[in-house]
């Protein structure tokens, strides 16, 4: 036999201790992980909000000052408006005291001053040179700068409101987008009598954003910039659109007033979707309120992307922020965790180790003593424990396990010897039992009109089935019964009925005074209870007649190899009285019945045994199966008795393969030729 490769017990019980520590800790890890990415992933997603917030409030301020400054001027103008060359210096005073206004100017309805002309524009602007910055004054109506035609100042004279308008490109500056706060001017008759425009450079807020974006990604626990990738490579960045998703701002100067930031944005999940919908359903409906928010794909990387209303105007910022840039300070956090709680491990796995094979010390000397009590030495001296613990009891247990051994091979050898004699005396019982059988086929080898075969094979070392026959004037005496119970109290009640069936047979031919007979000496002194099945047949071989008493066994199958027709049975079941069985009640009327057998037909009886065969799943060999073997025999070449019993015999091996037989199997043949 092959050793075993030894495995130390302290060994596994520290690995079974750990693995169970890993899978605690690893639990506790999936958790603690879950809780990480929600909250520093909603932390980080504040603080972007709040920094929306604080642009979205410095830009408010920045318009409202613009707002302000005109609206504070608009008084003088429509006071002044008797006085057209005061109205320059006014747009002059409106740009000294608002740095950030680029040009303003004041265009008048048509002819409104017929003096004046057709146009009348008093313009003031800003210009940068050597010597800095200048501002220059001028009348820039004219008919090749036709304002009265521009689609702005027809909109903002039936508008008769104060509103900013679309951003734009300066005409002198083409990559300079601008945006204008326009007012109209009332005469004194309410009429709208021109229209006061403010222009400011959006180029101040691309730089506040791209202020934000640099301390935001600075701050970032993981740096993920990448100077290949621009402003992609960053973790963060900001721009703003209008209601219709066109670039404000954009650190890609290229996609301002010339891109829609939907052309970019992709979302996976419904929800997103949902969320992606209803924004740009705000934004075309000037309804835009709140903050929203929404996981997706924006220029080819995964984002979540906040979006923000700016009052006062229909714009709305979008922070793009990278899902790593988000994520990344949680995993950080938790790589610095684990690498800080591994050490610990490791010293808790030697502590454990140097603990446990300490504890279990005592189990190696046990081991020692045991392999002594195992090679025979049942008085090998066991170690001497200190502690009463469960070794301490283990070890006492032995003890007593070695006291129990020395007793137990005194008794085994007393029980073996006595259990060799028994096993003799089954042996002699068995063929005793043998004996009494009919052993020798074929039975009558100096006839041809007759051929009988029988065969049983016991449960246990005795059985108590039974079959005989004999010939007396011409005729055939034969039974065959199944006694209750198994083993010596069986075949001894087995024993007895073949002898009384001879007996009684030799001086009658009527098969119920022979079951009758069997039956009232059953009945005497049947202090166990017991009975037997049985059928006894008288056939007479002159003319076939056959006279049987069926008292509660099976009933025989007769087949005939001749009678093969093309439709109907091939075998049948000889019609049978069910009496009671013998050693049931005395007096019993037992009742004979008769019929013919013709010649080469053939009657096969069996014993409960062939029909309740069990195989391993406890499925019954059954009469429907035992009915298709018989008609498989008439197929054979040799169909005498033997060649029938030996193919109903493998065919009962064959169904109950390795399951231990339960009960005795006796079958009989006996074939008139």
């Amino acid at each position: 036999m092959k050793k075993r490769k030894f495995h130390s017990f302290a060994s596994r019980l520290t690995f079974k201790v750990m693995l169970w520590l890993l899978l605690l800790m690893t639990l506790m890890w999936v958790i603690v992980c879950g809780l990480t990415y929600k909250i520093v992933g909603e932390f980080y997603a504040k603080s972007y909000l709040n920094s929306m917030r604080c642009t979205t409030e410095y830009t408010r301020r920045v318009l409202s000052d613009i707002c302000v400054g005109v609206n504070n001027n608009i008084d003088e103008i429509e006071n002044n408006l008797n006085h057209p060359d005061k109205l320059q210096g006014i747009t002059r005073h409106i740009i000294e005291q608002n740095p950030r206004i680029r040009s303003c100017g004041i265009s008048f309805i048509e002819s409104y001053y017929p003096q004046k002309g057709k146009w009348f524009c008093p313009y003031t602007w800003r210009q940068e040179s050597e010597k800095g910055e200048e501002i220059h004054s001028a009348n820039t109506g004219d008919a090749e700068h036709d304002y009265l035609n521009s689609e702005w100042f027809e909109y903002a004279i039936k508008a008769d409101s104060n509103f900013w308008s679309k951003p734009f490109f300066d005409g002198y500056q083409s990559n300079v987008p601008l945006v204008a706060y326009q007012a109209p001017i009332h005469d004194k008759q309410g009429r709208v009598v021109a229209i006061i425009g403010a222009d400011i450079s959006l180029e101040w807020l691309t730089k506040k954003l791209a202020e934000e974006d640099k301390k935001n990604n600075d701050d970032q626990v993981v740096s993920i910039f990448d100077d290949r990738n621009g402003y992609l490579g960053n973790g963060s960045y900001t721009y703003i659109i209008d209601h219709d998703g066109m670039y404000i701002t954009h650190p890609d100067e290229k996609r301002i007033l010339k891109d829609n930031c939907f052309n970019y944005l992709t979302v996976k999940n419904r929800e997103d979707s949902l969320t992606l919908v209803h924004i740009r359903s705000e934004l075309a409906k000037g309804t835009f309120h709140g903050a929203h928010e929404l996981n997706g794909e924006n220029e080819g990387r995964n984002a979540r992307l906040f979006f923000m209303p700016i009052p006062q105007t229909d714009w709305v910022i979008v922070t793009d922020v990278l899902t790593w840039a988000i994520t990344a300070p949680g995993i950080a956090l938790l790589i610095v965790l684990w690498f800080c709680t591994f050490p610990v491990l490791i010293v808790i796995y030697f502590v454990c180790k140097f603990t446990i094979k300490r504890s279990t010390r005592p189990l190696r000397k046990l081991v020692q003593s045991t392999n002594e009590v195992a090679k025979g030495n049942f008085n090998a001296a066991l170690p001497t424990l200190k502690r009463n613990d469960e070794i301490r009891q283990l070890r006492d247990s032995f003890e007593n396990m070695q006291s129990s051994l020395t007793r137990y091979v005194e008794e085994l050898k007393t029980t073996t010897a006595q259990n060799a004699s028994i096993e003799s005396e089954l042996k002699i019982a068995h063929n005793i039992q043998i004996s009494m059988l009919p052993k020798v086929f074929p039975a009558f080898p100096d006839r041809t009109d007759i051929d009988v075969y029988g065969e049983l094979t016991p449960a246990k070392a005795v059985g108590g089935d039974l079959f005989d026959f004999f010939l007396r004037d011409e005729k055939l005496f034969f039974c065959i019964g199944d006694v209750s119970g198994k083993g010596i109290p069986a075949s001894m009640v087995m024993a007895m009925n073949i002898s009384l069936f001879r007996n009684i047979a030799a001086h009658s031919d009527e098969p119920s005074v022979i079951v009758s007979s069997l039956n009232e000496a059953m009945v005497q002194n049947n202090e166990a209870n017991m009975f037997v099945t049985v059928f006894v047949g008288v056939l007479d071989l002159t003319d076939g007649t056959l006279r049987y008493c069926n008292a509660g066994h099976n009933a025989p199958l007769i087949i005939e190899k001749n009678s093969i027709p093309q439709q109907g049975n091939c075998i049948h079941i000889l019609n049978t009285t069910p009496n009671l069985p013998v050693g049931v009640m005395s007096g019993f009327q037992y009742e004979a019945q008769k019929t013919m057998v013709n010649k080469g037909e053939l009657l096969f009886l069996y014993t409960d045994g062939l029909t309740e065969a069990e195989n391993a799943k406890h499925l019954l060999f059954g009469e429907e199966r035992m009915n298709s073997v018989a008609v498989e025999t008439l197929t054979l070449i040799d169909t005498t008795p033997k060649a029938i019993i030996d193919h109903m015999t493998a065919a009962i091996k064959e169904f109950v393969d390795k399951a231990e037989q339960s009960d005795d199997l006796t079958m009989m043949a006996i074939k008139r030729n």
